[in-house]
């Protein structure tokens, strides 16, 4: 690394770059990383447990916030792995094509998502702040502005056919792939398709451009922004927080990697710092109340680049070194600090020992609700005995015993197929979560509808625990499923989050009374 400025001017000379040829160390670790991906793949898929762990550790790098999502994270790592061990041998005219399939994909696949999504709700009258889920019988699909999953029919286009054993349970968007016309899913899948081949095919020929000591930090800089930007094809789309600076970071890195001069570098890198200025305001004025976790994602993207770059930066002059080494440790603290984080989240809840008095609710479909004691249990193993996801749970509520209380959600529904009500045999007496319609919505799209319930464990808590966020997505799969009861079977809801909601849906403030604090991490 040392005596090659190549990433900073934008240009490496012809001298830096390593003879071409065949690269065993290369090739070594392609191998290591391919078994290592595929272990890990294994484990994943049948140690639950392991999940959980792997899962938080890849959240703050490319936000795994499933296991479908994790796995997806290690089958591109096997692919980038394979990649590396098979070595191809690429000339410079070869390595710009696939530069410019990475970059035409990457950025025709987000827009086409983004477009849907504002499509959707464009066609069934919903404003376009809003964030909402997608249902399809007992599937639902979330999808909001800033983080757009309409791309997730690409998921449903690749997967949905032959895969289906394999991807059982995975939200792949079939919530709203039946919503859109087959051509989105099929420009989203190619071009997420385009995006990661492109990125495999080029990757060992980036690793072998640049000197020894820099083939690691470059490598690894190149692949976490290309598949954070590939990924948000069906994950994200342009506006989520983590979009636009990886893209700025892959504009600057190619021109020197390619060996293109000014005519090119200069422009790429303007209209990346252009787009992360770009989405940076239109996501703070866009955000409102969700504001902190936009940035909080913001700034481990940036903690990551910023420590990728500094690992990757051949500073030789005492002033560039000391510059060189404040970013590597700002940046390794925020990776370290958003590591430990994720870790003692979702894993520590669910893994250590629950405290007294905590009482697991569990509503299965067509049977009245029961409490268990669950003292002393893990929570992994509550969900798991009841037959739920303890990533993403539909019917297990956990809470304190006496935390009952009324909790009431307003949501705007958009019916789009109908079918017969349930009989009432088949349902409980008393479902746990009450429906009353309101009124029709000022702009005839849908109606609005009051999901209240005294029976379970109050959803919005001054002071929100470690299972409130798990607790109000039941409380929504709940609703959804007495809306499935009175006889739809695709259906948009809406839940209103905050008084901003309700006036872009031109509710009358006064007549919502929305709780003050929204407790559901809508991810």
């Amino acid at each position: 690394m040392v005596g090659h400025p190549g990433l900073l001017t934008g240009a490496l000379p012809a001298a830096a770059c390593k003879p071409p040829g065949p690269a065993s160390g290369q090739r070594r670790a392609g191998r290591a990383i391919t078994a290592t991906a595929l272990l890990l793949l294994g484990l994943v898929q049948w140690q639950p447990a392991w999940a959980l762990v792997v899962k938080a550790m890849l959240d703050p790098l490319f936000h795994s916030t499933s296991t479908g999502a994790t796995l997806a994270c290690l089958g591109l790592a096997a692919l980038g792995g394979l990649g590396l061990a098979l070595d191809m041998r690429l000339t410079l005219r070869s390595m710009r094509w696939l530069a410019a399939c990475l970059l035409a994909g990457t950025v025709l696949g987000n827009a086409a998502n983004l477009a849907a999504h504002l499509a959707l709700l464009q066609q069934q009258g919903l404003p376009w702040s809003l964030a909402v889920y997608h249902w399809a019988g007992d599937t639902n699909t979330y999808s909001y502005l800033l983080h757009t999953h309409a791309g997730k029919a690409a998921l449903h286009v690749l997967f949905s056919g032959w895969a289906s054993p394999l991807v059982h349970g995975f939200d792949i968007g079939g919530g709203l792939a039946s919503q859109l016309p087959p051509a989105w899913g099929l420009v989203c899948a190619a071009a997420l398709l385009l995006a990661v081949l492109a990125w495999a095919a080029l990757l060992p020929a980036v690793v072998a451009q640049v000197p020894t000591a820099m083939a690691w930090p470059v490598g690894l800089l190149f692949s976490f922004c290309a598949l954070n930007a590939a990924k948000s094809i069906a994950d994200g789309g342009p506006l989520t927080y983590r979009f636009a600076p990886v893209l700025a970071v892959l504009l600057w890195l190619l021109p020197g990697l390619l060996r293109l001069g000014p005519t090119w570098r200069w422009p790429a890198a303007a209209a990346g710092l252009a787009g992360v200025v770009g989405s940076g305001w239109l996501s703070w004025q866009l955000a409102g109340p969700q504001a902190g976790e936009a940035l909080g994602g913001a700034a481990t993207t940036l903690a990551i680049l910023g420590l990728l770059a500094a690992w990757a930066w051949p500073a030789r002059q005492p002033g560039t070194r000391r510059l060189r080494a404040w970013a590597a440790t700002v940046g390794a603290v925020g990776l370290v600090g958003s590591q430990v984080a994720a870790l003692l989240g979702s894993p520590a809840a669910l893994l250590l020992p629950l405290p007294d008095g905590m009482q697991a609710t569990s509503c299965l479909p067509a049977q009245a609700c029961r409490r268990l004691p669950v003292a002393g249990q893990r929570a992994f193993d509550v969900y798991r005995q009841l037959g739920d996801d303890p990533l993403k749970p539909r019917h297990t509520l956990l809470a304190l015993d006496g935390a009952d209380g009324a909790s009431r959600l307003l949501v705007a529904i958009v019916p789009l197929q109908t079918g017969t009500a349930s009989s009432a045999s088949g349902n409980p007496a008393q479902p746990p979560v009450h429906l009353a319609a309101l009124q029709p919505l000022p702009n005839g799209a849908g109606v609005l509808v009051a999901a209240s319930s005294s029976a379970l464990p109050r959803i919005f808590l001054a002071t929100p625990g470690p299972f409130s966020a798990a607790n109000c997505h039941v409380f929504l799969h709940l609703a959804a499923a007495g809306l499935r009861s009175q006889g739809l079977t695709a259906f948009t809801l809406a839940p209103l989050r905050h008084q901003q909601d309700a006036a872009a849906l031109g509710l009358v403030p006064a007549s919502t009374n929305l709780p003050t604090r929204w407790a559901i991490d809508p991810h």
